[in-house]
């Protein structure tokens, strides 16, 4: 889930666009991405049949970046 909050910081992916780059099925990778959703730190945007995640709003992108530190700073 790190990974796809890490995808999409800079910008909206589809569920393909994230499955193909951390090689997961699109089952998977929708699972995951409901239960971000669900927790408020992802929200997704319909377009016909596609659907487009995004951070739930700047904060979340500061503390996504802020945690990255601490892991980082850790190692």
């Amino acid at each position: 889930r790190l990974q796809i909050l890490k995808l999409i910081t800079e910008e909206e992916l589809c569920v393909c666009e994230i499955s193909a780059a951390l090689e997961l099925t699109q089952p998977t990778t929708s699972h995951h991405l409901r239960i971000l959703e669900r927790g408020g730190l992802v929200s997704s945007r319909h377009r016909g049949r596609w659907v487009f995640y995004r951070l739930a709003n700047p904060m979340v992108k500061k503390l996504f970046e802020d945690a990255l530190k601490i892991v980082k700073e850790g190692m």
